[in-house]
């Protein structure tokens, strides 16, 4: 399992028309990438959710929610997402969320610091 949340600073976008993506990169090789398509948040107002509860066994995202914070350039995203994380073996991986197509999107990139190994996988580097 693999989950997230970032701060995206950003100008506005129709959430609901943009697809939204997620790709985990070490220095070698695409770890994973998973991309919901435009039109698969559902919500109003502010707040948009996915989810596919099958994901947990065929892979994929399994949750995402995205609120549009009120000052109209801030989003927020979390994620749960599911598949072969098998490569994710050092540190020096990234994890990049992109609002739009990947890899053109505006993407929130994890700083290029090592993530920590700990008993139950790896925790990326805060970046706040």
């Amino acid at each position: 399992m693999l989950s997230g949340h970032a701060r995206l600073d950003m100008a506005p976008v129709d959430v609901a028309s943009t697809p939204v993506g997620i790709l985990l990169t070490n220095p070698r090789t695409v770890i994973y990438r998973a991309e919901l398509p435009a039109g698969a948040l559902s919500g109003t107002g502010n707040i948009f959710r996915f989810a596919n509860r099958d994901a947990r066994s065929a892979g994929g995202i399994y949750t995402l929610k995205l609120r549009h914070r009120d000052n109209g350039s801030t989003y927020t995203i979390s994620f749960a997402a599911f598949g072969d994380l098998s490569a994710a073996t050092d540190g020096q991986m990234r994890l990049q969320i992109y609002i739009g197509h990947l890899p053109e999107g505006r993407p929130f990139i994890t700083m290029d610091v090592p993530w920590t190994q700990t008993s139950s996988g790896w925790r990326a580097p805060k970046d706040h």
